[in-house]
């Protein structure tokens, strides 16, 4: 009987170790995943995310940006706040379409050309 007992134990002990291996935790993926999972919302409830692009202060897409993020934030009711930096701020459009694959940059508008040379 107590043979059984500890085959049962040791079965149960090896069948939650592989639903534990093979489950797909966040905690195993790359620092990138980590820091994107890192944005969630602080403890007051807000989500805080930065969008970057090369357009110069006041043109065209820095204003349609700058709706953009002050529409969300209207509509979420403040829940989600959305940082604009213009005029290349955080760097090129290459800089920043790595910055997003990495996690550490959020949006950006990015010209077509400039993901040529990338590879995810």
């Amino acid at each position: 009987m107590k043979k059984a007992k500890l085959i049962a134990l040791l079965v149960l002990v090896i069948v939650f170790g592989i639903f534990a291996g093979c489950s797909n935790n966040s905690e195993s993926n790359n620092d990138a995943n980590s820091d994107a999972e890192s944005k969630s919302a602080d403890a007051d409830g807000t989500l805080e995310l930065r969008l970057g692009h090369i357009f110069p202060v006041d043109s065209v897409k820095d204003r349609a940006a700058n709706m953009f993020a002050e529409r969300i934030e209207e509509e979420t009711n403040g829940k989600i706040k959305i940082t604009v930096y213009p005029a290349s701020q955080l760097g090129g459009d290459e800089v920043m379409a790595k910055d997003i694959s990495r996690g550490t940059l959020d949006m950006s508008f990015i010209n077509q050309g400039s993901l040529a040379g990338l590879d995810p």
